[in-house]
């Protein structure tokens, strides 16, 4: 009786190219968009955060942010202005970025795969498969310095309920100043101390000095 055949493994071979996103993918962005890094999220490379001087892009190659069968979409809008993301880190061992948008208390993570790997043909000995590093670095770097460049100015305080309450004014993209506050001004543990809120809204006006408009709902305005 013949011995079954045993499976044959993709033999890997390596390319000394980075990661890009495809043709396909680059050609849906309007005429003159810059991309300065961009990193996939799913080992096919199908999905693909993109960043621009504009805005952080969710783009999937199937022309459909769901994603193609077998990969699964970023939890994030297709398009999301830099002002509108409160914070973002970067776990190299798990190789996940956490994103917080504004607004919302809980976190958006983002898996970022160390490879991607193209089935390529095959010879003799069976299919070939080619892999190509994923370089995260200029993503994270582009990432780090929009997120922080939206944020003019920022204070502080612990109310006696014991939750940090912080105020910042941004940048829109239109140019204007908006304040914001995190946790937002009608949340428990906040909503109870307008006069704390009010004195921190006047701090972070007084330190730039420029007339904003507040954005976040629960805000009080200021004169």
């Amino acid at each position: 009786m013949p011995l079954p055949r045993p499976a044959r493994l993709l033999r890997p071979r390596r390319s000394r190219a980075t990661a890009v996103p495809p043709q396909s993918l680059v050609r849906t962005l309007d005429r003159g968009t810059r991309v300065l890094g961009a990193v996939p999220v799913d080992a096919q490379g199908v999905c693909w955060l993109v960043s621009t001087p504009a805005a952080l892009l969710t783009l999937s190659a199937t022309g459909s942010a769901d994603g193609a069968e077998g990969t699964t979409a970023p939890p994030l809008p297709e398009r999301l202005t830099w002002d509108r993301l409160s914070r973002a880190s970067w776990d190299a061992e798990e190789r996940v970025i956490t994103l917080r948008l504004l607004g919302e208390g809980a976190e958006r993570r983002v898996q970022v795969p160390a490879v991607l790997r193209y089935e390529v043909g095959a010879d003799a000995r069976g299919p070939l498969e080619e892999v190509h590093e994923v370089d995260e670095v200029p993503f994270l770097r582009s990432l780090r310095e929009r997120v922080e460049a939206m944020i003019v100015h920022h204070v502080s305080t612990t109310l006696p309920s014991g939750v940090r309450l912080t105020a910042s004014v941004r940048r829109a993209p239109d140019g204007g100043l908006y304040t914001v506050l995190e946790p937002e001004a009608h949340s428990e543990g906040v909503v109870r101390f307008p006069d704390e809120v009010e004195a921190l809204l006047r701090r972070v006006h007084d330190g730039v000095g420029l007339p904003t408009r507040s954005d976040s709902r629960g805000i009080p305005p200021f004169p």
